[in-house]
């Protein structure tokens, strides 16, 4: 029986099953804002205690190209999601992705699938091939991420090697999943149910290596402008002008290991670990001060964009539903 009807039954009308799905929404929705909230805070007293002034014009460009940053991957998880034979509206893919990037201040990391996997099964789509969707783009991601801060950090020569060691863990962390032999395992595990209600496509046949190379070069790309973003940071808080191209990988790297290393550190929004690591990489480049305060800066800007872009998308959402249609107008 479905949860659909389980609620129904529960509380004897649709109409019922509408407000607890309408509860549900709003608790999950206040529980991520609240984590996201004390992430922001953070920051903002972090900010204060600086004597730093702030040029915004840089702040908003590193939070344009944030978001920018991020799109590659939605891009890859639609494509993800039609090998497992689903077939979202582009929109809501949008929304589902840049929601989910929410959750990932809530404790465990496990609101990310969740926000995701909700948004898209409102779209039509099934939960479980939703739900594998979402850790192949994560992982891709995150896979992609330490691979390209290992062989920075090596190229470089002048950077910890204990860094070098770090990433290259990471990346086997995150890498073995998605490779296709593994990953087809284990989503057979979790569609297996899907396929058993009479389901008779074949939706593991879509994880091949060539889905995996889409992953890769989705994940550079974001990577890279991420990489941009955090240029444009620190531009707004220094006073030297740094070259965001003669110097990329620096930017790159110390975009990636961070990111990666507070991701799989399951703690909220990886608070410390992703700081620390971040203003260690600038250090050699920036004045410890200066780099400590960019990397506080940039957690702000990400997760504010990351609200922001949520909170534009949703709005135009309702818009649209509340426009009405030429049938109304007749």
């Amino acid at each position: 029986m479905s949860t659909r009807r389980i609620i129904e039954r529960l509380t004897g009308s649709p109409v019922a099953m509408r407000l607890v799905r309408w509860a549900v929404t709003l608790l999950v929705v206040f529980v991520v804002l609240w984590f996201a909230g004390g992430t922001v805070q953070q920051g903002w007293q972090q900010l204060a205690t600086s004597e730093i002034d702030i040029a915004w014009p840089w702040v908003a460009a590193s939070a344009g190209l944030y978001i920018l940053g991020l799109a590659p991957m939605a891009f890859f998880w639609r494509l993800a999601l039609h090998r497992l034979g689903e077939k979202p509206p582009a929109m809501a893919v949008v929304r589902g992705y840049y929601l989910g990037h929410l959750g990932k201040y809530v404790p465990g990391k496990a609101m990310v699938a969740v926000l995701r996997t909700g948004a898209l099964v409102q779209a039509g789509c099934r939960a479980r091939s939703t739900v594998v969707s979402v850790f192949l783009e994560t992982l891709s991601f995150m896979a992609t991420g330490a691979v390209l801060a290992a062989l920075l950090l090596v190229a470089s020569g002048d950077a910890p090697a204990k860094y070098a060691w770090l990433s290259v863990g990471l990346a086997l962390l995150a890498g073995l999943p998605i490779t296709p032999p593994i990953a087809r395992k284990l989503a057979g595990r979790v569609l297996a149910k899907q396929q058993a209600n009479g389901d008779n496509s074949d939706p593991l046949a879509g994880i091949t290596w060539r889905l995996t190379a889409a992953g890769v070069a989705c994940s550079t790309v974001a990577w890279t402008v991420l990489g941009l973003s955090l240029w444009a940071a620190v531009q707004s808080v220094s006073s030297v002008t740094v070259s965001p191209f003669s110097q990329l990988s620096l930017w790159i790297e110390a975009v990636t290991l961070p990111v990666v290393a507070g991701f799989l550190s399951l703690i909220p929004g990886g608070a410390v670990v992703r700081d620390v690591l971040q203003a260690e990489l600038l250090t050699p480049t920036l004045p410890k001060a200066t780099a400590l305060l960019a990397a506080g800066l940039w957690r702000l800007i990400s997760v504010s964009s990351e609200g922001a872009t949520c909170a534009i998308l949703g709005a135009s959402r309702l818009y649209r539903s509340q426009r009405p249609t030429s049938n109304d107008t007749h």
